[in-house]
């Protein structure tokens, strides 16, 4: 529903053509991990009255979505992405932050409902709360596999790299393009090791 209200927003409020509105609505329409076909959007269509149908609840839906877009300071961009169709490749970057902003903004922990705090104040410590850890820039690792193995697993004295362990980063150095490596195994030979492993020697 919110994927159609902004589209519907963004054409009826705005002046966007259809299709340059969906590529943005796609977002929020995706934001709990699956993005809608048309099919279940059309169903979508007939069932208004899950978020309110007539001129009352347009009006609350409007001022809603202003509300959004005054607060993100995007109100002077809207007639320049009118012209701009949102990339699948944006779409899918955006979506992503826009799913781990759910997730931290749906954390009664950081956001407790009976605060009263003033918005911006609450944001703030929120953030200061959450502490997110910097960018992981990679070193790079051991090139001997005994003394990278050593290097990154708490293993008792004396342990070697498995053979699908060696095998796995010799692959990942031997790759010089962005790939994708599936490794399979039995249980308990060491997969979760050579992942972790070849995935830093990837980045």
């Amino acid at each position: 529903m919110s994927q159609l209200l902004l589209e519907r927003w963004l054409v009826a409020r705005n002046g966007w053509t259809r299709e340059t509105a969906a590529t943005y609505a796609v977002v929020p329409g995706s934001h709990h991990g699956v993005t809608p076909d048309r099919p279940t959007l059309a169903d979508d269509e007939d069932r208004w009255y899950l978020i309110g149908a007539g001129q009352t609840w347009d009006e609350i839906h409007d001022e809603l979505a202003a509300f959004a877009v005054s607060v993100a300071g995007a109100a002077d961009d809207l007639s320049r992405w009118a012209q701009q169709p949102l990339s699948p490749r944006a779409q899918v970057l955006v979506t992503g932050t826009i799913i781990l902003a759910d997730w931290i903004a749906s954390n009664d922990g950081l956001f407790p409902y009976d605060d009263v705090t003033p918005r911006a104040a609450r944001a703030r410590r929120a953030w200061d709360d959450l502490d997110l850890p910097g960018a992981w820039l990679p070193a790079e690792p051991p090139t001997e596999p005994n003394l990278h193995l050593a290097a990154r697993f708490d293993l008792p004295t004396g342990s070697a790299i498995r053979p699908l362990q060696a095998a796995a980063l010799d692959v990942a150095r031997s790759v010089t393009t962005p790939g994708l490596m599936i490794i399979e195994g039995p249980m308990g030979i060491g997969k979760t090791e050579a992942a972790l492993l070849a995935a830093e020697v990837f980045a």
